[in-house]
């Protein structure tokens, strides 16, 4: 009976032993289980503080790119407040404007993401880009054929015969700022004359031949001039039309576009701004007229195949302000020997006139012999035949409408953010 009453007793002792172990155990892996835990949950926070700041700093970066556009279309920069944000998705931000020099805008942004923020600063400096600072500019060439002519007058001071009181005879001009260039070379034939610079392209060279004269510099341009592509406006189709000569085509502001256009002999159309017309052909039969009133905004035209002017045709406002007449045209001309294809024409006859600017990235413009252009012609290549001439408007240099505003990173810096 005592054996067994003390291997009972022994038994009790290792149960014991066991049960101390298993608890000893349990109390380890209960501490581990929560040291992991908290470092997962540590973790976790330290990821989704992580993601809130970045977040934030999106919103940041959004609120500088929302500030820059602003000020690109005539705003200050400065966008919400503290007390006011303005609302991004699950965020917000506001934006404080602040002049910094001539031209430079410091700009500072606030961001909130859930419990979290930033703070960018970001400095820019304003810019501006305006294509019609030329008289005529030749992108893979210019060439002025013999008693070709290109000066400069401003619109706004009154007409050109006004402003045309120095020279005599067929070299009568009005002022010395109708400068000519190309990305390449400039040609001037035997007695063709530029009242202004004649500036080829930085590879290229300008040859004054004869007796031809440039009153201004011929020194290469420092770079490439570029040549933005045209934007055309998606307008709905009124199938084509043909004007007749004795009733006039009368179109208020708006939005036009049509396949075939003519005006017949004789006949007119007039057109109040602002508008746009898209054009697949368009064509001014011999003395008829295009003209409109901008008054109220400008007119811009859009061909994207034949630009015909026949002789005695007039293209202009009801001021004569080239500023009021935007021609754009898509027209690609340039002949290519290896296939065959229908050219698109542009043509400028003899005594017609335009006032405008046109561009014409892609196309080879050939103006005939006494046709008058007041105002800007930049296109592909341009030849200025024996006696046609080039009155550029110094006016469009400085119009707004024609001045594209951009805003140029200058320095860039994350702030420490103020809870």
């Amino acid at each position: 009976m005592r054996t067994i009453q003390r291997q009972m007793r022994r038994w009790g002792a290792r149960r014991g032993s066991a049960l101390v172990m298993v608890t000893l155990a349990a109390a380890v892996l209960a501490t581990l289980s929560f040291s992991l835990l908290t470092v997962t949950l540590t973790t976790a926070r330290e990821q989704q503080s992580s993601k809130e700041k970045m977040r934030a700093r999106y919103v940041c970066e959004a609120a500088l790119s929302d500030a820059v556009f602003a000020m690109a279309t005539g705003g200050s920069g400065d966008l919400g407040n503290e007390e006011d944000p303005v609302a991004y998705g699950s965020g917000s931000y506001w934006v404080q404007a602040t002049p910094a020099a001539a031209d430079l805008t410091q700009l500072v942004a606030t961001g909130r993401e859930d419990r979290s923020g930033a703070r960018l600063e970001l400095t820019v400096q304003r810019t501006t880009s305006n294509l019609f600072e030329w008289g005529a500019f030749g992108d893979e060439g210019l060439l002025m054929d013999s008693n070709a002519r290109v000066d400069s007058y401003v619109a706004s001071l009154g007409s050109y015969v006004s402003q045309q009181v120095n020279g005599t005879g067929s070299s009568a001009y009005a002022k010395k700022n109708g400068d000519v260039g190309s990305n390449k070379n400039v040609v001037l034939k035997q007695n063709s004359k530029v009242y202004g610079d004649a500036l080829p392209g930085p590879a290229g060279s300008t040859s004054v031949l004869g007796n031809a004269q440039v009153s201004g510099a011929t020194a290469p341009l420092p770079e490439l001039m570029e040549m933005p592509e045209i934007k055309v406006p998606i307008i709905a189709s009124s199938g084509s039309l043909a004007v007749p000569s004795a009733t006039p085509l009368v179109l208020p502001a708006g939005d036009y576009r049509y396949d075939d256009f003519v005006v017949k002999t004789g006949g007119s159309v007039q057109v109040t701004g602002p508008a746009r017309l898209v054009f697949e052909d368009f064509h001014l039969e011999s003395g008829s007229e295009f003209i409109v009133d901008a008054s109220a905004g400008p007119v811009e035209l859009y061909v994207d195949g034949d630009f015909v002017l026949d002789s005695n045709t007039l293209v202009a406002s009801t001021t004569s302000t080239p500023a009021d007449l935007r021609v754009n045209l898509l027209s690609d001309n340039v002949k290519d020997p290896s296939i065959q294809v229908q050219l698109d024409v542009v043509t400028f006859e003899s005594n017609a006139q335009l006032y405008g600017t046109i561009y014409a990235p892609k196309t080879v413009i050939d103006i005939d012999s006494n046709f008058e252009l007041f105002g800007s012609l930049i296109a592909r290549r341009v030849v200025l035949d024996s006696n046609a001439r080039v009155h550029y408007d110094e006016s469009l240099a400085t119009a707004s409408s024609l001045t594209e505003v951009s805003y140029r990173t200058i320095c860039w810096r994350i702030l420490p953010f103020r809870p």
